[in-house]
C-alpha cells in the first residue's frame, strides 16, 4: 500500500526497497495483461487476441515500479534537499523511457526504432550499472585499500569482483535480442527474466550489506562502543562501607 501511495509517506528503506524488488519482476508485470486477456477471451485463439506485445497499455503497466521508485526519489529529495535523490529519479525516468520506446519499437519496426532502442539502452544500462556498484553497493572508492572496493568488506575481495562483472553483463542482457539465436522470443524472454531474477538476489546481499554498513559508520545502528564514553561513577553511602 505505500509502495502504490509512493509520494504521499516519508520514504524509509523498507519502502524503497521493496519498490526495487518489482523492477526486477517487469517481465511479470509485462504479461500481466496477457493474463488478463486470456481469461476475457476464454483461452479462445490467443495468438490473435492476446498480442500483447502491440497493445499500448502494457508497457504503461511494465512502466509502474520505475515509476513509483521515481515518485520515492522525488519525495525524498523534498524531505532531504540531496540531490543525490534527483540523480537516482533520472535513472528511474531512463528506465520507464527504455520501456516506452522498446514498445514502441516492437508495434512500429524500423531501423531508426532500432538505433533509438538501442541508445537509450546503452544509456540505461550504463546509468543503473554504475549506480548498482557505485551507489547501492559503496565500491570503487578511490582512496580505498582494496583495488576498485571499499576499505571495510564483510565478503572475501573475489566475490565483489564476480559480482561486478556478472552485474554488467546482465544488465546489458538486452543485447541478445539482436543476437541471431534459434530460441523463441517468448523462451529468450523467460530465460532473460530469470537471469535478472538472479541478478536482484545478488543486489539485495551486497545492497543490504552497504546499509548495515553506513548504519555503523553514522551510528544509525551500533556494532560497537566508540571510546571514549562516559562512565557514571556510583558514590557509596558510609552505611554502605566494607567492615
Amino acid at each position: 500500500g505505500r509502495i502504490f501511495l509512493s509520494g504521499c509517506f516519508r520514504v524509509e528503506f523498507r519502502d524503497f526497497f521493496i519498490a526495487d524488488e518489482l523492477n526486477s519482476l517487469a517481465y511479470s508485470f509485462w504479461t500481466l495483461s496477457y493474463f488478463f486477456c486470456a481469461y476475457s477471451w476464454q483461452w479462445t485463439d490467443l495468438q490473435s487476441n492476446c498480442n500483447i506485445s502491440m497493445v499500448w497499455y502494457t508497457p504503461l503497466i511494465a512502466s509502474l515500479p520505475p515509476w513509483w521508485r521515481l515518485i520515492q526519489c522525488l519525495r525524498r529529495y523534498k524531505d532531504s534537499n540531496e540531490k543525490v535523490h534527483l540523480a537516482n529519479a533520472a535513472k528511474y525516468a531512463s528506465s520507464i523511457l527504455a520501456t516506452i520506446i522498446g514498445a514502441i519499437r516492437r508495434m512500429y519496426p524500423s531501423k531508426a526504432m532500432d538505433i533509438v532502442f538501442i541508445l537509450t539502452c546503452i544509456i540505461n544500462s550504463s546509468y543503473t550499472t554504475t549506480w548498482d556498484i557505485k551507489m547501492d553497493w559503496g565500491l570503487c572508492q578511490t582512496q580505498s585499500k582494496h583495488l576498485f572496493l571499499r576499505d571495510e568488506l564483510v565478503f572475501k575481495r573475489g566475490f565483489y569482483y564476480m559480482a561486478c562483472l556478472i552485474d554488467i553483463v546482465l544488465r546489458f542482457s538486452w543485447i541478445m535480442n539482436f543476437v541471431p539465436m534459434r530460441l523463441n522470443g517468448a523462451i529468450l524472454g523467460f530465460i532473460l527474466a530469470v537471469l535478472e531474477g538472479y541478478r536482484r538476489i545478488q543486489w539485495n546481499v551486497f545492497r543490504l550489506e552497504n546499509e548495515h554498513l553506513n548504519n555503523c559508520g553514522q551510528y544509525r545502528a551500533i556494532k560497537e562502543i566508540p571510546l571514549p564514553f562516559a562512565l557514571r561513577e556510583t558514590v557509596k553511602q558510609p552505611d554502605e562501607q566494607d567492615e
